[in-house]
């Protein structure tokens, strides 16, 4: 079965142009294509004084305005604070140069064709990474046993827009704790596996793991193969029980809906 196209409803878009058929058709095109937000202005002033009562994720800019053009007007944006990538509309040829110097992401010919316009928009979200909801810390055994799980959990967070941060390397030395500490620190929660491991109730690293995130506040995803094995101080959490023995698609699947369920990337 085919993937379907991804959108981004979660994706509010700006978009400055002096004409209103333009504006008009970028509508058309964000919601038709993308199911993106859309906010449109025919004048600059218009955009900067909505800043005041919220902010876009991403910004398309026509460059000739009456008043203010489009490079004015991203230099006022900039110094209101807001640093959402920008995409400049333009009738001039020669203008990629200036653009890119001035702070933009890129830049579309006014005669843009819809899938031009589409794969513009899919490469800002790339690159700025937009289509990521939240960011989770993965808290889980370097071993063999564990790898099939993580995967399964890197596949059922990517189709939640939940990107998964982990440490890169599996030994205990305190510098790697230093950086794991800082990834817990930038992340919005942590997903930890608690599964017995070499006789122990809960893998220590992954136990140390947890109990920094407890004490920063973080929110816990716990789950684990054998819940009545939790460790005691969290047993009183929440724990997914999962079935190691099946397969990755079906392990991945079991995980989707579980993170669907929490609804861990809502709001962000």
């Amino acid at each position: 079965m085919p993937t379907p196209p991804q959108t981004y409803p979660h994706l509010s878009v700006w978009v400055v142009d002096d004409h209103p058929l333009m504006l008009l058709r970028v509508k058309l095109f964000l919601r038709k294509r993308l199911s993106c937000q859309f906010r449109g202005f025919t004048d600059g002033m218009d955009l900067l004084e909505a800043l005041q009562d919220s902010r876009p994720h991403l910004l398309i800019l026509d460059l000739r305005m009456p008043g203010m053009d489009g490079f004015q007007l991203l230099d006022r944006i900039r110094e209101a604070g807001v640093r959402a990538p920008a995409i400049l509309l333009t009738a001039q040829s020669d203008a990629l140069g200036e653009a890119l110097r001035r702070g933009f992401d890129r830049v579309l010919g006014k005669e843009f064709r819809e899938d031009e316009f589409v794969e513009t928009i899919r490469a800002v979200v790339k690159q700025h990474k937009l289509d990521i909801l939240a960011r989770a810390f993965l808290a889980i055994p370097f071993h063999p046993e564990f790898s099939l799980v993580a995967d399964a959990l890197r596949i059922a967070a990517a189709q939640c827009s939940i990107e998964i941060i982990r440490g890169d390397d599996p030994t205990g030395a305190d510098e790697i704790f230093q950086s794991v500490r800082g990834m817990i620190d930038t992340c919005d929660f942590v997903i930890a596996d608690v599964s017995p491991h070499l006789g122990s109730a809960c893998n220590p690293n992954v136990a140390i793991e947890v109990g920094y995130a407890l004490g920063k506040g973080k929110t816990l995803a716990l789950l684990s193969r054998e819940v009545a094995r939790a460790p005691f101080d969290l047993r009183h959490l929440r724990i997914h029980a999962y079935d190691p023995a099946i397969d990755e698609p079906r392990l991945a699947a079991d995980f989707l809906g579980w993170l669907k369920e929490l609804n861990l990337a809502a709001g962000r």
